[in-house]
């Protein structure tokens, strides 16, 4: 806001006062006003943040703490948006702008935290059909937050402030409390299997690029080696792999991230427990993905020693160092 200098307050002049007033009190009343409709339809928590003083190189960073100190959401002055453009048969004029935070010193800002944690990563992403007109969410979103206590705090170089805020459930709902953790816990626990499900078959896809590009440059036995690689990521990126010597259940990356997205998808549908079924479901694909990621590390590590032939022969690289 603003402040005008002045020494004693019986020596200061009525127009400075008032200016002070009218943008600091009535200005932020008017864009409230004007506001509230769309931020309503956003159904999030506002905020306002102000820098005074500052240089617009600072790093800044916005983030939402839960009553633990852990930290639910971030946001920096860093962070890109996505170009609006037609998706598919998803038109711009659907898509919600990434919001992303500017931190310029001498302006106010206002925020809309959406009550979600981040979002996981996902090798799908999808639009729903229930578009809103230029506020349609990428799905899928964050786990939606608990009511309780949470804090607000902003970083902008050295300083740190922060506020408290409160998140209240919807009257309307009269899911238990302990039900709504049962959900919270199990929406972060496959978040958590989707983005580490997400970056190793990634990673494994690149990998798979890479031996391709080295094998069309040489023959004989690296030849060889490289093909047998190749057999092997592509087994546990899409075919599938046995993790189980007693029996002929086959799992993949690829596979496993996506029965992990789809329970993923059901239980954040409702602010309900999730049924017992789910439950189970999720234990089971939990019980997967472990074991496999270690498999994929182990293939890795394979790759690591052809790669070492790879360089050798003069040829480009197929494992990053």
């Amino acid at each position: 806001g603003l402040a005008p200098p002045m020494s004693v307050l019986q020596d200061a002049e009525h127009d400075p006062i008032d200016t002070v007033i009218d943008t600091n009190i009535a200005g932020l009343v008017a864009l409230t006003r004007a506001m509230l409709p769309g931020l309503i339809e956003r159904k999030g928590a506002i905020i306002n943040l102000s820098i005074a003083a500052g240089t617009s190189s600072a790093l800044a960073r916005l983030e939402i703490l839960d009553s633990t100190g852990a930290v639910v959401r971030r946001y920096a002055n860093t962070d890109t948006a996505m170009a609006l453009m037609d998706i598919g048969n998803v038109p711009a004029y659907w898509i919600r702008p990434t919001q992303t935070l500017k931190a310029v010193p001498g302006t106010m800002e206002r925020f809309v935290w959406d009550l979600r944690w981040t979002s996981p990563a996902a090798l799908q992403t999808a639009y729903p059909i229930a578009a809103i007109y230029r506020n349609t969410a990428r799905e899928p979103r964050g786990p939606a937050v608990q009511p309780g206590r949470y804090t607000v705090r902003l970083t902008y170089g050295s300083e740190v402030l922060t506020q408290p805020m409160v998140v209240r459930m919807d009257p309307r709902v009269k899911t238990p409390p302990a039900q709504l953790a049962q959900q919270l816990a199990l929406s972060l626990q496959l978040a958590r299997g989707m983005t580490s499900t997400y970056e190793a078959a990634n990673s494994a896809r690149d990998l798979r690029a890479r031996i391709r590009t080295a094998r069309e440059r040489t023959t004989g036995g690296l030849a060889a080696s490289l093909d047998s690689l190749d057999a092997r990521v592509a087994l546990i990126y899409t075919t599938g792999v046995s993790l189980d010597a007693s029996s002929a259940a086959t799992t993949s990356l690829t596979r496993l991230h996506g029965d992990l997205a789809q329970l993923y998808t059901i239980v954040q549908g409702a602010d309900v427990a999730p049924a017992t079924q789910v439950v189970a479901a999720i234990a089971e694909r939990e019980a997967l993905r472990q074991p496999l990621l270690t498999r994929w590390m182990q293939l890795r590590a394979a790759a690591m020693e052809v790669d070492r032939h790879v360089r050798a022969a003069g040829l480009p690289f197929i494992m990053e160092q």
